[in-house]
């Protein structure tokens, strides 16, 4: 799960294409809200639950330079981008664009984005 606010231009769509390739290599985007009942199906006892927002914003924030790169990565990087252009989800023009859009992001007062990821601990009895 994530969220991206203002949606300059066309940004919501990179990060439907990052959760698209990560569907077509048979991963599960929204696994995270499942796992817990997936674990107890598997006979784990005690099991216990967290999520971390990873957040994102403008460059007033602490460590911004770093954390804009990392989610820029996340974004439009050749982890997605690559996969992304050869199983024609998106182009390389498109990737140019969100790069640019990111940097238009950035820069606007209200930036903050977030990506959830889920944490599940269980015991086997």
């Amino acid at each position: 799960m994530s969220f991206m606010e203002p949606d300059i231009g066309n940004l919501s769509r990179a990060t439907q294409t990052f959760w698209t390739v990560l569907r077509s290599n048979g991963g599960h985007p929204q696994i995270g809200k499942e796992l817990k009942a997936e674990l107890s199906k598997a006979g784990f006892v005690n099991i216990e639950p967290t999520a971390v927002v990873e957040s994102y914003d403008g460059p007033s924030s602490p460590g911004a330079p770093t954390l804009f790169d990392t989610f820029k990565d996340f974004v439009t990087g050749t982890l997605v981008s690559v996969p992304a252009i050869k199983l024609g989800i998106a182009t390389q023009e498109e990737f140019d664009q969100w790069g640019k859009e990111l940097l238009v992001w950035q820069e606007s007062p209200g930036a903050f984005a977030g990506v959830v990821q889920a944490q599940v601990v269980g015991r086997k009895p």
